[in-house]
């Protein structure tokens, strides 16, 4: 799906039952674990422009656009692309936390100071 494309706009009737009804995706993560899964209690109902359809020609066109969409995929993605975009900000958070320059800051800002013993062998 290109950037500018929407869900709504690319799966309107989808977008429309998640809205009128009660569809939930649901992620879990854990260290050793992911999964995600889509959970449906209801369609949802025919509104806006599909309000003259009857249930029986609206559930066909839903699940027809809920199984095109492979939302659950589309959710996994977007899931671990943010994982991993956390991970490496966190990452790169601690190695400035904990470099030499950080805590030499860190020390000059405290009023810190040490003093540095040679000895000869």
């Amino acid at each position: 799906m290109d950037e500018e494309t929407t869900y709504a706009q690319r799966w309107p009737v989808l977008h429309l039952a998640a809205e009128t009804g009660s569809i939930w995706v649901v992620t879990y993560i854990k260290r050793s674990y992911q999964a995600c899964g889509v959970e449906v209690n209801n369609w949802g109902y025919p509104a806006g422009v599909f309000s003259e359809l009857d249930n029986d020609t609206w559930e066909p066109l839903v699940l027809d656009q809920f199984a095109e969409s492979d939302i659950e995929r589309e959710v996994e993605t977007w899931v671990n692309q943010t994982a991993y975009k956390l991970y490496k900000d966190l990452r790169d958070e601690y190695s400035h936390v904990t470099s030499e320059e950080m805590f030499m800051d860190s020390s000059d800002w405290n009023g810190v100071t040490f003093e540095i013993e040679e000895e000869c062998v």
